[in-house]
This record gives C-alpha cells, sequence and structure tokens, in this order.
C-alpha cells in the first residue's frame, strides 16, 4: 500500500519542528482558560463536528484513528479522491486556524 499524503500544512510542523517539545499541562491550561473544563475526548469531538462540514463521518472517523487502514482501504478509500480528500482537509484547517486566531 502506498503511504498517504500528508493531511497537515507544512508552515505549522515546521514551527513545532524548530522548538522544545510542547509542555502539554500549559497547552491544557490556555484550553481550559478559553473555554472552561474540556476532556481529550471533547475536543477530537468538537473537532470531528467541525470537520463534518467538510469530510465524510468515515473519512474523519478514519483521520481520529477510529477504523484501522485497512478496513477505510477497503471499504471506502477511492483512490480518484485521494487528493480531494487531502484539499478537503486542509481547507477545513484553515478555517479552524482562523476561527482560532
Amino acid at each position: 500500500m502506498a503511504s498517504l499524503p500528508p493531511f497537515v500544512p507544512k508552515q505549522p510542523v515546521q514551527k513545532i519542528a524548530k522548538n522544545k517539545p510542547l509542555d502539554w499541562s500549559k497547552v491544557r491550561k490556555k484550553i481550559e482558560w478559553r473555554v472552561g473544563k474540556l476532556k481529550f475526548a471533547d475536543l477530537r469531538e468538537y473537532h470531528a463536528i467541525f470537520m463534518a462540514k467538510f469530510l465524510s463521518r468515515a473519512e474523519i472517523d478514519f483521520l481520529h484513528g477510529r477504523v484501522s487502514t485497512t478496513v477505510f482501504m477497503a471499504n471506502y478509500f477511492n483512490p480518484a479522491l485521494i487528493g480531494d480528500l487531502k484539499e478537503r482537509v486542509l481547507k477545513a484547517i484553515r478555517k479552524i486556524r482562523a476561527k482560532v486566531g
């Protein structure tokens, strides 16, 4: 199976690579300061709800790791649409980044 193209814009990855590892307690405090107490599962669910504007449920489950690659590839993957999936994911990420600031 060929590897899938990256679904994360290069700019944030490059910024992260230049910095020291994140202190997750600080990240959690910043999120809780903005939106209140939050569990990771809640954050994933909010992300899924937002991504539903751009992706199908099967695509979201695949990107979130809720379905194995083999199940996705056997039942949902269409090579003609993988470029479109990447573009829709990146479009959604741009919208999220615009909302977060």
